[in-house]
């Protein structure tokens, strides 16, 4: 009986460990796409963005509206990548603009309240499918200054 109950411990401990509530990165991504092509972000974008990301904006401005929904710009996606380390959490989502023009997302994710949320984008018009990244990475790791 001994024998029995360090590995159900350890299965027990494992289940409890990998059910934590949270979605990976990329299924929270694919959630806020929906809500872009169902034409439900103007109202829901607080479930998507980090507030300190989206405090100060005017929701009303096109060119707003425009940037929250960065997603249209990719008509189909490739591969994506992610990792999460603690709070913060990078996706990179590789795939083609509607002239089959290779684009990369790279998203940064926190954890804020066991939600995660976008924190930062760089969105990237590539010239090369190529230049695809293989694995993820965050904007700030992209982004040339």
């Amino acid at each position: 009986m001994m024998k029995i109950i360090p590995p159900l411990l350890v299965l027990l401990l494992y289940g409890c460990a990998h059910f934590s509530g949270s979605n990976s990165l990329y299924t929270e991504f694919a959630k806020y796409k929906t809500s872009v092509d169902e034409s439900r972000l103007i109202d829901s974008y607080p479930l998507y963005f980090d507030p300190l990301l989206t405090g100060n904006i005017d929701i009303d401005n096109p060119s707003t509206a425009s940037q929250l929904e960065f997603s249209k710009y990719m008509t189909r996606e490739i591969t994506h990548y992610e990792e999460v380390r603690n709070s913060k959490g990078c996706l990179t989502v590789n795939g083609v603009g509607s002239e089959d023009n290779p684009i990369a997302f790279y998203i940064e994710y926190k954890n804020i309240d066991n939600k995660w949320l976008i924190s930062d984008i760089d969105v990237s018009f590539l010239d090369e499918i190529k230049e695809y990244k293989r694995k993820a990475l965050c904007p700030s790791q992209t982004r040339v200054e």
